[in-house]
């Protein structure tokens, strides 16, 4: 009885660590379309000199920081350099990327 207890507690940690480490990877991403990268954490600026306009952008809302509300936003870019194109979803929270999210099926 006791190695079948030890056997569920091993696997209840294991599937704790798995979900743990899925949720901590959403935030964040690399975007990489022909030789050019962006990664969250980088700048409006960088992605705008890198990638162009998006093709959609999106006002999701504000969030307060201190005194001043600061403008989310979600750009859409497709990148065709690959045999099917590839679609992100990047969150900019004011002039920072917050996060980045392949989505892998686009249908053109």
């Amino acid at each position: 009885m006791s190695f079948m207890r030890f056997n569920f507690l091993l696997l209840l940690v294991l599937v704790i660590f798995i979900s743990t480490a899925a949720v901590s990877s959403d935030r964040g991403g690399a975007m990489m379309c022909g030789r050019k990268i962006i990664h969250a954490g980088d700048s409006k600026y960088l992605l705008l000199s890198r990638f162009g306009q998006p093709e959609n952008k999106e006002f999701i809302g504000t969030v307060q920081r201190g005194t001043s509300c600061i403008k989310i936003e979600e750009w859409l870019y497709i990148c065709y350099d690959h045999a099917k194109p590839k679609m992100y979803v990047i969150r900019i929270t004011g002039t920072t990327i917050d996060s980045i999210i392949w989505l892998p099926d686009v249908q053109q």
